[in-house]
């Protein structure tokens, strides 16, 4: 293998993870704009919307976070193959 070709798989192997957290990511982008957004006011309104943003959105970050650490080691695991 060339010194390039080497270079060139670690360089897409790294674009693939980015792109994969940055995907993975997206519930806990939503639920920190959301709670931007609407500004809570004292204990209660932070209270109702934390436990709004793990009921809605958790499940799904779970899934997506196990789904890129996945993702992350085997397209690590095949570039230190080669």
């Amino acid at each position: 293998m060339t010194k390039q070709g080497g270079e060139m798989r670690f360089v897409g192997s790294l674009l693939v993870s980015i792109l994969v957290w940055v995907v993975a990511l997206i519930p806990l982008w939503i639920f920190l704009s959301i709670k931007t957004l609407a500004n809570p006011q004292g204990f209660w309104q932070n209270f109702v919307l934390f436990g709004l943003g793990i009921y809605v959105l958790g499940a799904i970050q779970t899934v997506l976070l196990i789904t890129g650490l996945a993702v992350t080691v085997i397209v690590w695991l095949q570039y230190g193959d080669k």
